[in-house]
């Protein structure tokens, strides 16, 4: 059993290496209803897109589709927000979506 724990905690940490959090500011974001998948964000920033997972299309982040439509609501709300203040926001991002770093999290500076 305690294997298994160790285990478990080495694949956390595995995973983990490979997401990157850093504060940018957004310089534009979009939102694209799409009937199939609910709303996909994409946000631009100024400087250099963080690419831990070395996706193929680095040139800005899409908010990863698979998270609760809820949460993305959130994610737009806070980005609005930074945009409109002129704050920066941190964006935890964690593997590839459509080929450009995908975000997990967004937090406003405060």
């Amino acid at each position: 059993m305690k294997k298994l724990i160790l285990l478990a905690m080495c694949v956390a940490v595995a995973q983990n290496a490979r997401a990157s959090s850093a504060w940018v500011t957004v310089t534009d974001y979009q939102l694209w209803s799409n009937f199939y998948l609910g709303s996909v964000i994409r946000v631009e920033v100024s400087g250099t897109v963080e690419n831990p997972a070395g996706c193929s299309n680095p040139d800005s982040y899409m908010v990863l589709a698979t998270l609760p439509e809820a949460v993305k609501q959130r994610m737009y709300s806070t980005l609005l927000a930074a945009t409109l203040a002129g704050r920066s926001v941190r964006m935890r991002v964690h593997g590839c979506e459509t080929d450009r770093p995908a975000v997990i999290s967004v937090v406003l500076s405060g």
